[in-house]
């Protein structure tokens, strides 16, 4: 008796990519110190996120994934096929993947209004428009090939997207090489792009694929960037003083269950718990410090903190607000 016959559907998957311990190191850079990226608050934060998304997701297949081992492996199967490595430039949006092989980051960022609402492709904050960052790639690859890497893609519209803009430049991309890729996002990609396509596991029964880093605000690269649409470009909101802004995948800040697909009975627990040790995280550097740490204390660290504001909101954030008593009133505004 075969599966459909036996009424047995495939078991589904929630993919959880962590790198949280790596973004806060990135403090360092701006002169804050950090606990150590193998410091138990990090470890414990992993275990207990993958136990909360368990029960969110009861019988479902959790993959909890760490951003530095999957990096490896999307390099170690690029590898198999050195003919395309030999001259080729190694590109990714993914800044751990391109450090690995010494390659090119595209710092892409799909940007949302302040309600919410996508408007469409656009550079992180505190980068160029992304028609620059890919016409200063095609410069720097000196009429070598390219070799587009990703972590992982849903629908395939932001790789094909970078593969017209190659395409524009006249840019040879010799391969594109994937870790998770989606079946539509296969099918997509085949329909436009004739060069070998690489995907070291392909997903068809998934439920959703959240980094942890997006949990937690104020970490480098959490949430959705908000921005403006401006004379044919998206770009990232700025306000006088040289800030972004950005929406964290948790409440009380966005629609959880919409942008995540976490069931609305977890939401609210899984949003309290990250909060908290957001909270956590920033009162144990304020003691390595010495000091209360400022919002505008997280300014000039790469990749670039954007200031968490919920959909809807109004009034933005003064800079001169600390981090944890900010935290504090999300935290009781969840109680």
């Amino acid at each position: 008796m075969n599966e459909s016959e036996a009424g047995h559907h495939p078991q589904k998957t929630y993919i959880l990519t962590f790198d949280l311990a790596q973004k806060i190191k990135l403090f360092r850079s701006i002169g804050l110190k950090t606990p150590n990226p193998d410091d138990t608050i990090f470890t414990n934060i992993k275990d207990e996120l993958i136990v909360m998304v368990s029960r969110a997701f009861a019988g479902a297949n959790i993959r909890a994934v760490s951003m530095e081992d999957l990096a490896d492996e999307i390099l170690s199967r690029a590898m198999d096929h050195r003919k395309h490595l030999s001259n080729a430039t190694v590109v990714s949006t993914c800044v751990e993947i391109a450090d690995l092989k010494r390659g090119q980051t595209i710092d892409i960022n799909r940007l949302v209004g302040r309600s919410g609402d996508i408007i469409g492709l656009g550079p992180r904050p505190g980068h160029p428009s992304l028609e620059d960052q890919i016409r200063l790639i095609a410069n720097a690859c000196d009429d070598n090939p390219v070799i587009l890497m990703e972590d992982g893609t849903f629908t395939g519209s932001t790789m094909l997207q970078i593969l017209r803009m190659f395409k524009q430049l006249k840019v040879e991309v010799a391969a594109v090489v994937i870790g998770f890729a989606f079946e539509n996002a296969v099918k997509n990609l085949k329909k436009e792009f004739g060069g070998e396509l690489i995907v070291v596991e392909e997903m068809e029964n998934f439920i959703d694929w959240m980094p942890d880093h997006d949990f937690f605000p104020f970490v480098p690269n959490c949430g959705r960037v908000v921005g403006v649409p401006w004379n044919g470009y998206n770009l990232p909101l700025y306000t006088h003083n040289g800030a972004s802004y950005s929406i964290p995948y948790v409440l009380p800040f966005c629609p959880m269950t919409e942008w995540t697909s976490i069931p609305m009975d977890s939401a609210l627990e899984i949003s309290q718990y990250c909060v908290k040790r957001t909270k956590d995280i920033f009162s144990e550097m304020e003691h390595l410090n010495s000091k209360r740490i400022t919002m505008g204390d997280l300014m000039g660290v790469k990749p670039r903190v954007s200031i968490p504001i919920a959909v809807g909101q109004s009034r933005l954030p003064h800079m001169n607000l600390f981090v944890t008593d900010y935290l504090s009133d999300v935290c009781h505004e969840l109680a």
